[in-house]
C-alpha cells in the first residue's frame, strides 16, 4: 500500500547538523522520509511488518497509526483507515496495545482548524471533546469506551499496570497505560479519581527517598498548580475562588534542595535508569493534572501534594544529572529510541524545553538527523524493532505528547 502523501521533498541522504545548523526544514525532511518507510511496512491486514508484531499486532498497528497521524498524515487516508478498521475487529488484551489504540484515536480526531478558530476562548480539552464528539463515528466511540474500561480493569492492586498475566506492576506498562487515560479524559471519557490517587502512591513509594544534590533549576509542572499556568478562559476551574484551607499544598521556593531521584522498571531498590524515570515523571505530573483540582481530592492533594511536586522536582533533576540523548542513562545502552520519546514526554509535561542547562529538543533532533539511516528508518542497537524505533523517533521530533500546560516558543519551530 502506497503513502501518496506529501509534506515536502523527501530527502534520504540525511547529513550531519550541529545545533547550530538545525532548523525546521531538515527536521521535516527526516520526518517525511521516515513516514513514507513506515507506510512502506504497511500489511494488507492494516497493521505493519516488525520483528515484534506477532506478539503485539494490535500495539505495532496503533503505534505506526499514532506516528503517522502526528506527522500530519491525513485522517481519512487509506492506511489510517485500514489500521483502524483492524483495531475495530481485535480483541483487547494488552496494556500498551490498548493504551496506544486510545491515544492514536484522539490523534486521529484532532481539532480541525476552524474549529479552533470559532472557539478561541475555550479550554483546549473543551475543543478536544468536541471534536471527538462531532468526528467520531459510533464504532470508534465504542472501541474507546472499551478500551478505557479494560485499562481502568487492569490497574493492579499496587496501583501500577503491567502485562495481561503476572504479579505486580511496572513503570513501563504504568506510563502507557495513564498516557491512555489522561487522553481518554481530553475526549470527555470519565476516569475514576481513585485510580490517580493509587497510582500516585505507588510511584512516590518506589522513588528513593534521597539522592545527590542538583543545582536548583525551573520544573514549571511543579512550581505551582498547574492551572495557573493557563489563561484564566482556559481554566478547568477558578483557582483564585477557592478558600486558603481548600488550596493545594505547594512547595517552597528556591530554598527547597533539588535531589537526583529517579525510578527503576518495578521496584525502589532497582537500578535508577533514565527511561523508567522519564516514564515515572510523567506519570506524576498526570497524577497532579488531575489531582490539583478534583473536589473529591482535596483532602488527598493538601497531605500529599507536596510530595508530589518534590517528586516530579527531583525526577526532572535526576534527568537533568545524567542527561543524554545518545544512549538511555544507567540501562548499558539498551532502548535509547524508547528512551528519547520517554524524555519528549517528561519534557512536554513538565512544560520545559531545558532540563537544567540542557535543551533536549534540540540535542535529541540533532541525535535523531545524525543517525537516521538512508532509507528513512532509525534502528538505535542490533537488539531493537526498527518500525518501533522510527516510530518513537518521528513523535520526539514531532513533540507528539499533548501538554497539560502551555509550553514556551521552541527554539526549533517544528512539530506540533
Amino acid at each position: 500500500m502506497r503513502l501518496r502523501f506529501v509534506l515536502g521533498s523527501i530527502v534520504l541522504g540525511l547529513t550531519v547538523c550541529t545545533a547550530q545548523e538545525l532548523s525546521a526544514a531538515k527536521i521535516d525532511a527526516a520526518v517525511e522520509a521516515g513516514v513514507a518507510w513506515i507506510a512502506s511496512q504497511a500489511t494488507d491486514g492494516g497493521s505493519f511488518e516488525s520483528a515484534r508484531a506477532a506478539g503485539h499486532k494490535e500495539g505495532i498497528a496503533a503505534l505506526g497509526l499514532l506516528a503517522l497521524l502526528k506527522a500530519g498524515v491525513p485522517s481519512d487516508h487509506a492506511l489510517i483507515e485500514a489500521g483502524f478498521d483492524m483495531l475495530r475487529k481485535r480483541p483487547l488484551v494488552r496494556t500498551y496495545d490498548v493504551a496506544v489504540t486510545i491515544m492514536a484515536l484522539e490523534a486521529r480526531y484532532k481539532p480541525p482548524q476552524k474549529l479552533i478558530d470559532k472557539a478561541e476562548n475555550q479550554a483546549p480539552s473543551t475543543i478536544t471533546r468536541k471534536a471527538w464528539d462531532m468526528l467520531a463515528p459510533r464504532q470508534d466511540k465504542k472501541l474507546l469506551d472499551n478500551a478505557v474500561a479494560f485499562l481502568i480493569e487492569s490497574q493492579k492492586e499496587d496501583g501500577g499496570w503491567r502485562y495481561p498475566d503476572g504479579d505486580g506492576s511496572d513503570n513501563s506498562a504504568s506510563q502507557y497505560a495513564m498516557l491512555g487515560l489522561k487522553a481518554a479524559l481530553r475526549l470527555g471519557y470519565p476516569v475514576p479519581t481513585e485510580i490517580f490517587v493509587l497510582a500516585a502512591d505507588r510511584l512516590l513509594a518506589m522513588q528513593p527517598e534521597t539522592g545527590p544534590e542538583v543545582p536548583w533549576f525551573d520544573v514549571p509542572a511543579a512550581d505551582r498548580p498547574i492551572d495557573e499556568y493557563l489563561k484564566p478562559k482556559k481554566r478547568r476551574a477558578s483557582y483564585d475562588e477557592l478558600e486558603t484551607e481548600e488550596r493545594p499544598v505547594e512547595a517552597p521556593g528556591e530554598e527547597m534542595r533539588m535531589l537526583a531521584r529517579g525510578f527503576g522498571y518495578r521496584a525502589s531498590s532497582e537500578r535508577q535508569n533514565g527511561s523508567m524515570t522519564a516514564a515515572g515523571l510523567a506519570c506524576l505530573v498526570i497524577c497532579k493534572s488531575e489531582l490539583e483540582m478534583r473536589r473529591d481530592a482535596r483532602g488527598y492533594w493538601r497531605q500529599t501534594g507536596s510530595a508530589i511536586n518534590r517528586g516530579i522536582r527531583d525526577a526532572a533533576a535526576w534527568l537533568a544529572r545524567n542527561f543524554s540523548v545518545k544512549q538511555n542513562p544507567n540501562n548499558a545502552g539498551r532502548w535509547n529510541q524508547y528512551y528519547l520519546y520517554g524524555l519528549e514526554r517528561a519534557g512536554m509535561l513538565i512544560g520545559s524545553y531545558l532540563l537544567g542547562e540542557r535543551d533536549w529538543y534540540v540535542e535529541g533532533a540533532e541525535h535523531l538527523l545524525e543517525t537516521q539511516d538512508a532509507d528513512g528508518s532509525w534502528l538505535c542497537a542490533d537488539d531493537s524493532d526498527r518500525f518501533i524505533d522510527t516510530c518513537f523517533s518521528i513523535l520526539f521530533l514531532k513533540r507528539a505528547t499533548v501538554p497539560v500546560l502551555e509550553l514556551p516558543p521552541p527554539r526549533v519551530a517544528t512539530g506540533e
